[in-house]
């Protein structure tokens, strides 16, 4: 709604938990939201280091580094368009700005 109704103003994810999404939902969301507003998105998404988290998603803890970095390319292909069904359809719309206006946040263990 707020791409709707403002022409200028940014919008910004907190860092969303890659690992414990569906990627290519995940994609299709941000190219659909970064495409309603004209470019505006800036999408931050990290790997996440609490397990709780994990388990309230329903998404194993182990391997989650590689889970993003796979998860990273396969939502970058979707971006470029590629496409994954027999009838040559993209899986969801292009963003405007090339990766949503992705930001991958990071930190480090105590």
């Amino acid at each position: 709604m707020a791409a709707g109704v403002t022409s200028r103003v940014r919008l910004m994810t907190s860092i969303l938990i890659a690992p414990i999404r569906n990627a290519g939902v995940l994609a299709t969301q941000a190219a659909t939201i970064d495409s309603l507003s004209n470019g505006r998105l800036t999408l931050g998404l990290a790997v996440g280091g609490r397990e709780d988290d994990y388990l309230a998603g329903l998404a194993p803890y182990r391997n989650r580094g590689k889970r993003f970095d796979e998860m990273l390319m396969h939502m970058r292909r979707i971006w470029a368009g590629d496409t994954f069904t027999d009838d040559s359809n993209p899986s969801g719309p292009a963003p405007i700005q090339p990766g949503a206006g992705l930001t991958i946040g990071s930190g480090a263990a105590r």
